[in-house]
């Protein structure tokens, strides 16, 4: 009874907190992609996606990727910037920040205190590799970043039914308040081999 009173009514609430994470992600991450080809155009989206694949896939076969949904689209609005376009491929007025920031600067007053805390988060975190130490299937992984040393405990359902400990991944883990989640993972599980050549 305790337990069910104590336990039990906690991870519900955490549960609802990570839903309405999970919510606001899928609003902004359309919202943002909207924004960005509003002001920028195909082009720009052309241009990251070149930079993405280093020239080896053209957009036109891109969604066809794993990589596309997965990771291209949050690494377009919360990591690229113009100035690693080649300048012969650069237009005028593209920014140098990434465009969750244009987005965040330009809105900020209009959009709710989730989504605001949300870009925050997200763009205070940039992309790294985690080493899987623990797994719960179906609710949680358990993980350190290599580079950093950072550890986190993610609420990741899907994700947890495939990752094995010692795995790596690469992934973008953004908090707020005490729910952690992964943003713009890998399609791709890396072997345990490779940890020590990332470093």
């Amino acid at each position: 009874r305790k337990y069910k009173q104590c336990c039990l009514q906690a991870v519900a609430e955490i549960d609802v907190r990570w839903r309405r994470l999970r919510d606001a992600e899928g609003e902004l991450v359309s919202d943002v992609l909207n924004f960005a080809l509003e002001r920028w155009g195909k082009p720009y989206i052309d241009a990251a996606w070149n930079v993405f694949a280093d020239g080896a896939v053209p957009l036109a076969d891109a969604p066809g990727d794993r990589e596309f949904d997965a990771t291209f689209i949050p690494w377009l609005l919360f990591d690229f910037c113009a100035g690693s376009v080649k300048r012969r491929g650069r237009r005028r007025g593209w920014p140098d920040r990434p465009a969750a920031q244009e987005y965040l600067d330009a809105r900020r007053l209009e959009l709710p205190e989730l989504h605001t805390r949300y870009l925050e988060a997200a763009l205070s975190r940039p992309l790294s590799f985690f080493v899987v130490t623990a797994v719960t299937p179906g609710r949680s992984v358990d993980m350190r970043d290599v580079l950093t040393g950072r550890i986190c405990s993610v609420l990741e359902r899907s994700a947890s039914n495939t990752l094995e400990p010692s795995a790596l991944v690469l992934a973008r883990v953004l908090s707020v308040d005490d729910v952690s989640i992964m943003l713009g993972a890998g399609a791709w599980m890396i072997p345990p081999v490779f940890h020590n050549p990332i470093i």
